[in-house]
Order: structure tokens, then sequence, then C-alpha cells
């Protein structure tokens, strides 16, 4: 199924032709303040199955674990995009909002739990970790 994720102004886009391999919902306090919201809910395409047009800015971050990645943000609105991490290598993140579509996978997994915002409830079954 294609699926297609657009900034704010439409200047970047990015196209997919497969499934994701992976949806996540991320509360850790990196996730909270790249996405401006209680969670970075994200989901991983292989690279060979997106196709990404714009221009953007991207800003390497480095984890407490060392690890790195890459994010993309609309270079005209700042709308958050696509990223790239050493940990996943092979696959394209983009952000579930970008898609503005209501019946998008839920999330396969919650990560770092700990720092989740007192009000959010987890569905029942939802695999949980306190690391990525």
């Amino acid at each position: 199924m294609d699926r297609r994720a657009a900034c704010l102004c439409g200047a970047c886009s990015a196209t997919t032709t497969a499934e994701p391999v992976l949806v996540t919902a991320c509360a850790c306090a990196d996730c909270q303040r790249m996405s401006g919201s209680a969670l970075g809910y994200n989901a991983f395409f292989p690279e060979t199955a997106v196709t990404l047009q714009g221009d953007t800015h991207s800003h390497v971050h480095r984890f407490d674990s060392g690890r790195s990645q890459t994010a993309h943000r609309c270079a005209s609105c700042g709308s958050p995009m696509w990223f790239t991490m050493e940990a996943l290598p092979g696959l394209v993140g983009l952000r579930v909002g970008s898609f503005a579509d209501p019946t998008f996978p839920a999330p396969d997994r919650f990560h770092f739990t700990r720092s989740a915002h007192h009000w959010l409830i987890l569905p029942d079954g939802m695999p949980r970790s306190d690391t990525l």
C-alpha cells in the first residue's frame, strides 16, 4: 500500500511503497523535545521503499547510548519529516503525524515508559521498555 507523508507547507514529502517494518511510540525526553509533544510516534520503512522529496535542514543528535540519529525538517516550514538511526540501519523513520491518516497502524511497542507523562494510559498488552 502506497502512503504519502507531507510537511505542513507541502514543500517536503515522503512516499512509501511498503508497509512499515516497525511502528513505535517513545516517551524519552529527546523524542518529547524533537516532536514538541508528549511522545514520538514513528514508523520505520526499508529505505528502498521510500522516496524522499524536498529541501530539508538536517541535525545529527547523539543519544546517551552514544548512537546517533540524523533528523530532517522541512527547510521552509520546519516540520519534522524523516530520520535515520544508527541503531536501525537500512530503515528510514517517518513521523506518523506527517501522514495525517487516522487509520495508520498503532504502535507495535512503547519505549522509555519511565519518562511518559503521568496521564498517558497505554493499551493493555502493548510491549513496553525503558530502553530502545
